[in-house]
């Protein structure tokens, strides 16, 4: 099932449109090619461009040519967002864009380990 987009060009486009006219007729030919965004993390997140969702992270997604402010859906990620503007791609060579999971607060050190006695006695029959 495809989902249309609305970019903000389109929005503003779509504001000042006559009564009676297709909404894509105020449209530039460049806002009408498509663009191809790929938006990596290590486990699979839908992904929102400016709020929507529009596929899922590591896979190529397409998208209308525009400046986007990328997400994930969930929590637990870094950067929190990104921008990005899209133009100039293609489908071998998508815009590439990183998230990584958030750094996890520092663990308490690891107690040190106990010697058992039979590593100790080991050690001093080896140094008699």
């Amino acid at each position: 099932m495809a989902r249309s987009l609305r970019t903000k060009s389109s929005a503003k486009a779509q504001a000042g449109r006559q009564p009676g006219r297709l909404p894509n007729e105020n449209l530039s030919e460049a806002d009408m090619v498509i663009q191809f965004l790929l938006v990596t993390y290590p486990e699979q997140r839908a992904v929102l461009v400016d709020g929507s969702a529009v596929g899922f992270t590591n896979h190529t997604l397409m998208l209308p040519a525009d400046e986007y402010t990328v997400t994930l859906d969930g929590g637990g990620y870094q950067p929190a967002s990104l921008q990005v503007v899209l133009g100039g791609t293609s489908i071998v060579r998508p815009k590439v864009i990183a998230f990584q999971p958030a750094a996890r607060a520092t663990a308490a050190p690891a107690a040190t380990r106990k010697k058992s006695p039979r590593a100790a006695s080991r050690r001093r029959t080896r140094n008699a």
